[in-house]
Parts: structure tokens; C-alpha cells; sequence
């Protein structure tokens, strides 16, 4: 967390006089979170500091935006590694838009990446990646061909992975399914739905257990809720 000390820069276009600068700092004065601001029309920036807890980077962007200016900030696409399901992508999304500087996080599980928006003076791409790795996750910052060479890799590995179990919890769901709908009074039936069943929650269910181990091990139970409904669904 901030100290109400900390003054960020925040870097503005289209204040080009006086006068912007003048409707800039007027607006900042506004916020109800800015405890100091001024804004510096030569090197055309915004100083600000905060109130103790209270950052609110969006806020400032949205207010200078209102009024015709803007704020330059950096909207980049980064992949992101070690999802195992939508609710991981949840909680690499709540720990991205917590970190200082960011405006906008949007994690998409189905293409594995996140579109990130930021304030360049306040954070980059390495402080974000270390705060993904400190819930467990990572983000790929690197855009070499190798990079992309072995990202690739990898989804098809985790696609070739999510296939097989799925065509195994296919084999075992399906007489489990049919032994429930038709054959419910054969002898020892609930035991044999017991044994087709264990496989597939302790086998495809893996990455859930991954995830506990995750919560366990770094502390972020953002979610957890959502697991825990999906196990119980599962047993």
C-alpha cells in the first residue's frame, strides 16, 4: 500500500497552455481521494499524491477525460500461464487491477491472456508479471519468436492434456449415466457408479486440487467459494 507521502506522475496530452493546465488541476481538486496535485504544463504531467488508502488511478483518468484531455496510458495483450479454469482467470484479473497504476485488467480464460491498460510512470510489465507469480500464476512479457515459440508449445500440450481427460471422464461418466437412468436396481449398482466415478473426480479433477494447493501455498483465496461448489457438484 501507497503512503499518503508517494507523489506519482501521471503523464497528460493535449495540455498544451496555462489555461488546460489550470482546468486539469481544478479538476483534480475535485477528487475527494487527491491529497496534493499540481499540475506541471512543461513536461506535461499531473503530480499527485493520495490520501492514506484511498488510490484511485481510474478515477483520475476518467475525470481528465471528461473535461477533453487525457492521460497516457499503455493498453497491452500479454499471455498468461498456469490457468487451470475460469476461476483462476478470476483471481489473476482481481490481482491485476489491484496493483498501483493499472486502470483496466481483463483476463480471458479461453485464450489464455489479458488485456492490461496502465500508467507507464507508475507500473510496467515486470512489477505486474511479479504480482501474477505471487499468487501462482505468470504472465509472458517476453515477445521474443522464442518466447512465442515455446507459449505455443505449451498451449498445444495443455490442449492435447484437457482432450485426454476429457475423452476419460467421457468413458466413465457415460455407464455411470446409464446405470442411474435405467439399470438403478441391478445388484451392487451404487458401488459400481462409486468405482466409475472415483476416477474421474480424482483424475480430470486434478487442476481443482492444483488450485487448492495454490491457495494453500500463496494465500489468495479469491473464488474459493466457486471451487468449492464445483467439488461438490463433482462428488
Amino acid at each position: 500500500m501507497e503512503n499518503a507521502d508517494t507523489i506519482f506522475d501521471i503523464p497528460l496530452s493535449d495540455v498544451q497552455s496555462e489555461h488546460c493546465a489550470l482546468i486539469v488541476d481544478k479538476t483534480l481538486a475535485k477528487n475527494p481521494h487527491i491529497e496534493t496535485h499540481r499540475v506541471d504544463v512543461n513536461n506535461k504531467k499531473a503530480l499527485v499524491s493520495f490520501k492514506k488508502g484511498e488510490v484511485d488511478f481510474t478515477g483520475i483518468v476518467k475525470d481528465i477525460e471528461d473535461i477533453g484531455y487525457h492521460v497516457d496510458t499503455v493498453k497491452q495483450t500479454f499471455p498468461i500461464l498456469n490457468m487451470s479454469c475460469a476461476s483462476c482467470a478470476s483471481s489473476s484479473q482481481s490481482i491485476l487491477q489491484q496493483q498501483t497504476g493499472v486502470i483496466n485488467a481483463a483476463v480471458n480464460y479461453a485464450n489464455a491472456s489479458t488485456l492490461i491498460e496502465y500508467i507507464p510512470t507508475i507500473t510496467n510489465p515486470g512489477k505486474l508479471k511479479s504480482a501474477l507469480q505471487s499468487i501462482g500464476y505468470d504472465l509472458m512479457i517476453d515477445e521474443s519468436k522464442e518466447a512465442k515459440d515455446v507459449l505455443e508449445e505449451l498451449h498445444q500440450k495443455n490442449y492435447q492434456t484437457l482432450l485426454n481427460r476429457t475423452i476419460f471422464a467421457g468413458l466413465f461418466a457415460i455407464p455411470v449415466a446409464v446405470i442411474g437412468m435405467f439399470f438403478m436396481n441391478i445388484p451392487y449398482a451404487n458401488y459400481i457408479m462409486w468405482a466409475l466415478s472415483t476416477p474421474v473426480v480424482f483424475y480430470t479433477g486434478e487442476c481443482l486440487e492444483t488450485d487448492k494447493t495454490r491457495i494453500r501455498e500463496y494465500g489468495y483465496i479469491s473464488s474459493i467459494k466457486c471451487r468449492r461448489f464445483i467439488y461438490i457438484q463433482c462428488i
